[in-house]
């Protein structure tokens, strides 16, 4: 198996840094994986489940959303102040952005992967990464499966008091990067969903797809409840839950990442077996 790094520029000239894990034989399926909310391509388990899937048949591609805060290969925020301006519109479009240039012959990506590529994409989404996946395979309905992990039933997860004390100081403080420096959300990620308002509505979204969608979930979660899937679930015939019990948001794994939990193993399992790899 290979692992290559790359770059592509999205539409507003931003860096997408990115990984292919792949063996480079025979056809196969591109998994695109999508990190959460304060995530990235190198953050605990993300390698790990893309070495996995790569070695049983997949391509699999991890990207640094452009504003995560993260530069290419740092393991903790490092950039606060990309991590501010950040918004869902952007990650759409830096998720499209990867799409496009996987059916695009003038981009390195469909050089490298056109040659392993059965032209099947599938999607996983790991949180408010899940959101994502939602909406992006409502765009692009070629996608056939989408695996969703804890995921999120609606961006907007803050309380009306914090909505308000947020508008009114125009920042948001969610956590202290290593040397101590506030990591702050700008308002204009609550202005962006505002403006999208029910395009970005999740339970809208899942009723529409038509990518068949898995769900796996922690059954002791306390960062999504179990709730949130369950309520993405009753809005789709095509939509099944897998729970995994005794077991929270990143399965009982640690970041940086030292080995593989029984509930992550699980988590994989009934992933790959989704995929049909």
């Amino acid at each position: 198996m290979i692992c290559t790094a790359f770059e592509l520029i999205n539409t507003h000239n931003a860096v997408i840094h990115g990984d292919i894990r792949m063996q480079q034989q025979g056809k196969s399926p591109i998994i695109l994986i999508l990190h959460g909310f304060r995530g990235s391509k190198n953050w605990g388990f993300f390698p790990y489940i893309a070495e996995t899937l790569a070695e049983h048949g997949a391509i699999t591609i991890t990207w640094n959303m452009s504003l995560n805060g993260y530069s290419a290969q740092s393991l903790f925020i490092d950039k606060p102040e990309d991590f501010a301006r950040n918004t869902i519109s952007e990650e759409l479009l830096d998720t499209q952005c990867i799409i496009d240039a996987l059916y695009d012959s003038t981009s390195s990506l469909y050089s490298m992967l056109s040659p392993y590529w059965n032209n099947k994409i599938y999607l996983i989404g790991h949180s408010r990464g899940a959101g994502i996946a939602i909406l992006t395979a409502e765009k692009n309905p070629s996608i056939e499966k989408i695996c969703l992990w804890n995921p999120i039933s609606r961006f907007g997860r803050f309380s009306e008091r914090q909505k308000h004390t947020w508008k009114e100081n125009g920042i948001f403080q969610v956590d202290e990067t290593a040397e101590g420096m506030p990591i702050m959300m700008n308002y204009t990620y609550m202005e962006d969903l505002e403006f999208h308002g029910e395009q970005y509505s999740l339970i809208r979204s899942i009723r529409t797809l038509y990518a068949r969608t898995f769900i796996i979930h922690a059954e002791q979660d306390m960062t999504v409840n179990l709730k949130e899937a369950k309520k993405l679930e009753a809005e789709s015939e095509i939509v099944q839950l897998q729970t995994i019990p005794a077991t929270g948001h990143i399965f009982g794994c640690t970041h940086p990442f030292t080995e593989p939990t029984i509930a992550l193993q699980s988590a994989v399992e009934h992933t790959l077996s989704f995929f049909d790899l």
